[in-house]
């Protein structure tokens, strides 16, 4: 793994970590835009690694 695919990978687990914190203390809402995060993090960290394994991002 790369520097960025690193990142990607921190910042989900931080972004879950705050929404089990979320959904603990009943804030819904906030719970929810973590998930929404977290799948646009995964969406993008999946579609990084495609370009990757293509050759269109050369390291």
């Amino acid at each position: 793994m790369d520097e960025f695919e690193i990142w990607l990978v921190g910042r989900i687990k931080k972004l879950e970590r705050q929404k089990m914190i979320y959904l603990a203390n009943k804030r819904l809402d906030l719970a929810f835009r973590s998930q929404c995060h977290v799948t646009a993090l995964r969406q993008a960290l999946y579609r990084y690694r495609e370009f990757k394994r293509s050759g269109r991002i050369i390291e």
